[in-house]
């Protein structure tokens, strides 16, 4: 290429010309003026010296760990903690613009009560306090008084079961399994010795998901890529989802069976895995039910199941295959955050695939956990009993508190409604921002936003490894916010205060002389730290302690469940009454972990969800072109979503890769009124799971 003078003045003069006609700079101008009128609420960075801090995120389980990056004591912009144990060096979008969550303009920066309309009006502490008192002290007889923790785990949470031990007729409450149903499944299918659970995910050479987001911010997201893209050995990974999430587009092999038949796939799997001798017989014939299970399996040939989800028999064979000769491999259910678990029995069909693939205490698959130490004088706590929400009788809960720290998973409002006694049951959020359920609670006394408060971080729900961290306190509280502590102590009438607690959590780690810690600067064991303090200001430095993986023997005793298996999955392929003619079509709620509408979003994400759209929000729903056309629907059109539960207006998508028959509808973000959600309108089952349910889409005028 001749870059004589005159060609070089060429070039500089037509690319001048060209940022000219181009709007490109003028678009980026623009959001510029939008950012600065739209997000004024953002604080200005103040003049100082710039420093570096080091901390955990705290805004879902994953415990990734943060470089905040500050002007004088005002962080402005974080990254991931490069060699991090359980993040190294990633962080979530949502975690790259937390820093300003604690400005956001749905803060509830003072004690609010719903007043007669149903708005939100200013309220005194001490009113509220009294007011709440009053409501538990005169529940009628019969009736509950619970608290509802999104992150159980915590610290906070033995707080809160401690709390309500307290009382007569009190239960402590978390939301229905998501990310750990399969491992709650496998806890019950055997005798293994009381604690947890993990998912070796990281040594797995092949997973099979039913609709859990592994490539989208499942479990601990550092650990699922190192898996799926290490040199040499990738993990495969068989997806079995309706939705072509981002995930089903980047499996080795995808599955798309018809909403409801997950069931029907994962027994046919088992029909390939056993009848084709592909895993050890002993896998099978040492567990109980064996019998009977391998009767239930035969009546799911993948002939016939085909017709059931329309999936070929060739690919239900080809991912059997897939996971046989990739062992370890773990079968993982719950789908993902927006759309929830699959019934008990589905669920439990999909944990006895780990059975087979005698993934269950084997390194790559599924393997127990030890929990950090807690003091000795913790044990003698009366700590109420634990119960899922989902199994609470109805219409039983007088008072319930509804948590500090929203999940990031959806919980419908109608799975709590229902619980509550009728025209009487009050509720008392916690939560930061009014938001999610904190919307419909009769009074909020909102706690500390992210960064502003001493948080622990326990060890995520889906690891093997034990671990602990502490997020510090970055930014002041400000005036009106409520720390949960003091709340539990002005209605118990007892001091209880969290930070002592977590030395005292921290001192008993030091005490066991078990793991090590790891921060910035490397790694050194426990031992090292000869005083609890020495292993506290560590762990508020910015330190994550971890645990050795403990070895333990295998369970003696394993079942099938057959019986609950089979109490749901024969009605696939003998249903019991016709489909609802009414409401022909399935709605399937979805979303990402941290966007499901529980918890608000950093101003970041409006790129993500408004601008760029490259994620549906709360509005749009994705129909086939060919269901749209039966409804007489165009791309864009307004229109309603029904079904027997109610109907919400959204805006339509036409997307080809979405099945014929199916409305998939985000369950967040909500709009900037953010007065409803889809999970509003979805059916619930006896079990209180809303995957699907009947609907039917109508073009508004």
């Amino acid at each position: 290429m001749n870059a004589g003078r005159r060609n070089l003045l060429r070039f500089v003069g037509g690319a001048a010309a060209g940022v000219m006609i181009t709007p490109a700079p003028w678009k980026l101008i623009n959001d510029s003026a939008l950012w600065s009128q739209n997000w004024s609420w953002i604080p200005k960075l103040p003049s100082g010296p710039r420093t570096v801090k080091y901390t955990t995120c705290t805004l879902c389980p994953a415990g990734c760990g943060v470089e905040a990056r500050c002007v004088g004591e005002q962080p402005y912009g974080l990254v991931g903690v490069t060699g991090h144990p359980l993040s190294n060096g990633t962080l979530c979008p949502l975690g790259v613009g937390a820093h300003h969550l604690p400005y956001h303009p749905r803060r509830a920066s003072f004690p609010l009560k719903r007043g007669p309309v149903g708005k939100h009006v200013p309220v005194s502490f001490d009113t509220a306090i009294a007011e709440i008192s009053h409501a538990i002290e005169g529940r009628g007889r019969g009736t509950t008084l619970a608290v509802l923790d999104e992150r159980p785990g915590r610290t906070l949470s033995l707080v809160y079961r401690r709390f309500l031990g307290g009382f007569s007729d009190a239960v402590y409450l978390t939301p229905p399994a998501h990310e750990t149903v399969t491992l709650s499944m496998l806890s019950r299918m055997t005798d293994s010795p009381a604690g947890s659970l993990g998912f070796d995910i990281a040594s797995s050479r092949a997973a099979i998901s039913f609709g859990a987001p592994l490539l989208d911010g499942w479990g601990i997201p550092a650990q699922v890529n190192a898996a799926r893209y290490r040199a040499g050995s990738p993990m495969k990974i068989v997806q079995v989802e309706t939705k072509q999430s981002r995930t089903a587009s980047l499996a080795d092999l995808w599955l798309a069976p018809k909403p409801g038949t997950e069931a029907a796939v994962a027994m046919a799997i088992a029909n390939v895995l056993v009848n084709q001798n592909l895993v050890p017989a002993a896998n099978l014939d040492r567990a109980a039910g064996a019998a009977e299970y391998r009767e239930l399996i035969g009546q799911f040939p993948p002939e016939a199941v085909a017709a059931i989800t329309g999936i070929p028999p060739e690919t239900i064979v080809a991912a059997a295959q897939m996971l046989a000769v990739n062992l370890p491999a773990v079968a993982i259910g719950g789908g993902d955050a927006g759309g929830g678990a699959a019934t008990a029995s589905e669920e439990t069909a999909i944990a006895g695939l780990n059975l087979l693939l005698g993934a269950f205490h084997t390194p790559g698959g599924i393997m127990p956990r030890q929990e950090p130490p807690v003091p000795k004088e913790w044990n003698e706590w009366k700590l109420a009993p634990h119960s899922s929400i989902a199994d609470v009788p109805d219409h039983s809960i007088a008072v319930l508190i509804l948590g500090d720290s929203p999940s990031g998973d959806a919980l419908p409002w109608t799975l709590i409604a229902k619980k509550l006694v009728p025209g009487k049951g009050l509720v008392v959020s916690l939560a930061p921002f009014v938001e999610g359920p904190s919307r419909h609670a009769d009074y909020i006394l909102p706690a500390a936003a992210f960064l502003e408060t001493l948080e622990e971080v326990p060890t995520p729900p889906t690891a093997t490894t034990a671990s602990l961290s502490i997020a510090a306190a970055l930014l002041p509280v400000p005036k009106g916010v409520v720390e949960p502590a003091l709340v539990l102590s002005r209605l118990s009438g007892t001091e209880i205060a969290l930070g002592p607690l977590l030395e005292q959590r921290a001192a008993a780690i030091q005490e066991s002389k078990r793991g090590i810690v790891t921060d910035a600067a490397g790694s050194k064991p426990v031992t090292d730290f000869k005083t609890g303090d020495e292993l506290w200001k560590a762990l508020v430095a910015g330190g994550t302690w971890t645990a050795e993986l403990v070895a333990s023997k295998p369970p003696v005793h394993v079942d099938f469940q057959v019986a609950a298996i089979s109490q749901r999955v024969l009605v696939v392929i003998h249903p019991a009454s016709p489909a609802d003619a009414a409401f022909p079509l399935a709605l399937t709620p979805y979303a990402w972990r941290g966007a499901s509408g529980s918890s608000v979003l950093p101003p970041l994400f409006t790129k993500v969800y408004q601008e760029s759209l490259l994620r549906g929000s709360a509005i749009h729903c994705r129909v086939h072109p060919s269901t749209a056309a039966e409804a007489h629907v165009r791309d864009g059109d307004k229109v309603l979503v029904e079904t027997r539960c109610g109907s919400c207006e959204q805006r339509a998508w036409l997307d080809a890769s979405v099945m014929p028959g199916v409305i998939e509808v985000p369950a967040g973000p909500q709009g900037s009124k953010g007065d409803y959600s889809v999970l509003d309108v979805c059916a619930l089952d006896d079990g209180g799971t809303w995957r699907s349910s009947g609907a039917r889409i109508r073009r508004m005028s």
